[in-house]
């Protein structure tokens, strides 16, 4: 199966994403742009091509579809997760909500049939205990978020699971997307949790 893929990141994402994602479908015949704010730490592989770019504008975001025949995009950009970045509550809001819009009208306009999105348990959990969740657990309601980082990643995800079965423009099929639900994220080169 060889299909286009549309990688994303942003800013204080550690590079070794690039070394699971992208470079685990790039190994299956993949072709992958890595679009990211700032540049790979590491030598980018054959195969991989990276375009540099902020997810807040959406012309940088349409940059990254151009020539290129996408049909899936894996959506891993967000900020304000940890540290100092969660002080920062507009940055927080314009990479995590105005991001995943972007992305959504980015798909739309370049008819890009598959969406997916990586969120955070967050979305559901605000300490309680939960025995056997699945997807139908109810979101938790905004005010109760104990911050702007999983706020946003709320309003992030509702926005990608409304937008399932969208028209693409031209009437050319529609846009199917899914959600991920991670808790913390570890593997090789981490830099994050445990420096």
């Amino acid at each position: 199966m060889h299909s286009e893929g549309l990688r994303m990141s942003q800013e204080d994402l550690d590079q070794p994403h690039l070394d699971c994602l992208g470079c685990a479908l790039n190994q299956k015949g993949v072709h992958v742009i890595l679009f990211d704010i700032s540049s790979p730490a590491q030598t980018i592989p054959e195969g991989i091509k990276f375009i540099q770019g902020d997810i807040r504008h959406l012309s940088d975001v349409e940059k990254a579809f151009q020539d290129a025949d996408v049909t899936c995009v894996f959506h891993i950009a967000s900020y304000g997760m940890s540290g100092r970045e969660q002080l920062n509550r507009n940055l927080i809001e314009e990479v995590n909500v105005r991001g995943t819009d972007n992305i959504l009208q980015a798909c739309q306009r370049r008819r890009v049939p598959r969406l997916v999105y990586t969120s955070t348990f967050n979305v559901i959990f605000g300490g309680q205990v939960i025995r056997n969740g699945d997807e139908s657990l109810p979101y938790l309601p905004l005010h109760l978020h104990p911050d702007h980082y999983s706020r946003t990643k709320s309003i992030a995800e509702q926005k990608v699971l409304e937008a399932n079965g969208t028209p693409l423009d031209r009437g050319d099929g529609v846009l199917r997307t899914c959600a991920l639900r991670p808790a913390g994220i570890y593997g090789p080169g981490e830099q994050r949790h445990l420096p």
